[in-house]
Order: structure tokens, then C-alpha cells, then sequence
């Protein structure tokens, strides 16, 4: 992994604010598309000896930890970490202190849902008035129709019948009625659809290798973040196919050893990381790459 340092939310206060509120740490793993064993390296904050890396890097990592944060109903203000220039606070105080302060937290978080569901109550009264009003107008209409009519009207009806069929809508010709048989009817074979992932695994490769211009990490991860929903499939050297689907906004990272085989459903549908940096997709029609690992001192 890389070794930038990003200032995060505490691992050991996410922890604490989970156990608060009794939520099972793969509850809120579901809630926040992260795997349980992701969420277990955002409250540890360190890596045990030999534990691989679960984060492409710390920022993504530390975006992880607000999205965790925020899911668990914090207020970011309030957990917002210290800047690089302080001097870090001793996580040395007692048991007592910790849930003091995380008290605090909930009692600040408690007033704000307190405002905000005033907030909710008027715009609910509003919401209301606004149906009871459309009611009155409804029923107003519906009524209105056995009214009697006025005698006047009756009488104008009947000394002027050629004016009342006159006022009948004209027929429809039809040509204007069979034009619409000329419209073309849409097959649902037309419509556009995601490959399964097993089918993109036997396309062949043609392009030209890609490569990072200016790597920073080697070649055994490529991270994957889906635009769109979409599929893909991938070959590490040794033989070994990941055949995944994605969601829309979804990030996966793949481990294994260089080159790559990388095939996918469309180019535009996903962005491709590869030794530390965002590769270009190239011009053209292809969807089947190799990502060659450029060798240094990493």
C-alpha cells in the first residue's frame, strides 16, 4: 500500500459509537457496502503483523471511515480529526472519561433529530392542508353535477338544437387514425443489457498492452470503481478468474500476481487503477486489455 498519510475519524471512536448503539458489526457492514473484514481494519487503525491491506489507500480508506461514521448517525463537525501540525491527543484516558465524552456526542446528536423533526412536523401540516384543499375541490366538482340546471339553459337547448350538435367534435378521418401503423416497434432485443460476467471471460485479447506511465506501486492489485452498473472479468499469471458484477459506485480490489487479463463490458462503464495510478482507456472499439506490470523499486 502506499505510504500517504490521510487524517481519518479514529478507528477506536467508530468502535465505541457502534457498541453505543448496540448495532452488530455486520449489520452496519451491510449498510455501508463494506465487507466485515474492511470494517474490523477501520476500528483496529492498525494492520496485525502479515495482515494484508484491505483499502487501495489511505484516503480511500479515510472515506470509508467518515461513510461509516455517518451511517452510525455522528456528526462529522464533531469528529473531525486534527490537523497534521498537532500533536496528536494520548489515548490514555480512563474507561469513565471515554463514555463521558461519548455521552456528550449523543446528547449533541439527540438535540439536533430534536430540531430537525420540528422542522418535519410543519412541513407534514403543510403537506396536509395542501391534500384537504385538493378534497374540498374534488368533492366540489363531483357534486356540482346533480345541481339543477337553470331553466334559461334548458330553454336555450331547445331553441337552438342544430347550434348544440354543431358544438359535437368532428370525426376523426382515417388517415389520420392508420398513420400511426407506420411507426416503428422497438424489438426487445434492442434494448441494451450488461454482459454476464462468465461471457466476458472468453473474449481473446487483441489490444495493445497497457501500461502505467509513471508507477508508484507493483503490479499485484487492480482496483476497479463501476460508473454504472456493469461487469467484469480478470486473469492474474497464475491462472486465477474473477468474474464479478458491479453496481453503480461500486469499488472492488483484486489481488494477485502480473500480467493481468482484463476484460469488461464496456470501457466507459468503469475506471481502472493499476500501479498507483488511473490508466486511460484507449480509443476504439476494444474490451479486452492485458495490464503489463512496469518493473522498479517499489
Amino acid at each position: 500500500m502506499s505510504s500517504e498519510k490521510t487524517n481519518r475519524i479514529s478507528g477506536e471512536l467508530l468502535r465505541n459509537l457502534r457498541e453505543a448503539k448496540s448495532i452488530e458489526i455486520s449489520s452496519i457492514a451491510r449498510q455501508v457496502n463494506l465487507s466485515v473484514a474492511q470494517l474490523r481494519q477501520l476500528e483496529s487503525d492498525q494492520l496485525a503483523p502479515g495482515e494484508k491491506a484491505l483499502f487501495y489507500s489511505e484516503t480511500i480508506k479515510a472515506n470509508a471511515a467518515k461513510k461509516v461514521a455517518r451511517a452510525l448517525g455522528a456528526d462529522l463537525d464533531v469528529l473531525a480529526p486534527l490537523p497534521d501540525s498537532e500533536p496528536a491527543i494520548p489515548n490514555d484516558l480512563p474507561d469513565k472519561q471515554v463514555m463521558e465524552d461519548l455521552a456528550q456526542l449523543l446528547q449533541k446528536q439527540a438535540r439536533a433529530q430534536q430540531v430537525g423533526r420540528g422542522g418535519d412536523f410543519f412541513q407534514s401540516k403543510w403537506l396536509w392542508l395542501s391534500l384537504t384543499l385538493c378534497v374540498v375541490t374534488a368533492l366540489g366538482w363531483h357534486f356540482q353535477k346533480f345541481l339543477p340546471i337553470p331553466e334559461r339553459h334548458i330553454d336555450a337547448l331547445a331553441a337552438s338544437p342544430v347550434s348544440a350538435v354543431a358544438a359535437l367534435p368532428a370525426a376523426v378521418p382515417v388517415s389520420e387514425v392508420t398513420a400511426t401503423a407506420d411507426l416503428p416497434v422497438v424489438a426487445a432485443s434492442e434494448v441494451p443489457s450488461v454482459l454476464p460476467a462468465d461471457v466476458l471471460c472468453a473474449n481473446k485479447v487483441t489490444a495493445a498492452p497497457l501500461k502505467a506511465s509513471v508507477p508508484t506501486k507493483a503490479g499485484k492489485v487492480v482496483y476497479l470503481v463501476a460508473n454504472v452498473d456493469t461487469s467484469v472479468c480478470l486473469q492474474d499469471a497464475s491462472g486465477k478468474k474473477f468474474a464479478v458484477n458491479l453496481k453503480a459506485k461500486e469499488s472492488r480490489s483484486f489481488f494477485g500476481a502480473a500480467p493481468w487479463q482484463l476484460h469488461v463490458d464496456k470501457t466507459s462503464a468503469v475506471q481502472l487503477f493499476f500501479q498507483g495510478q488511473r490508466m486511460r482507456w484507449p480509443e476504439g472499439e476494444e474490451r479486452s486489455f492485458i495490464l503489463e506490470e512496469v518493473s522498479g523499486a517499489y
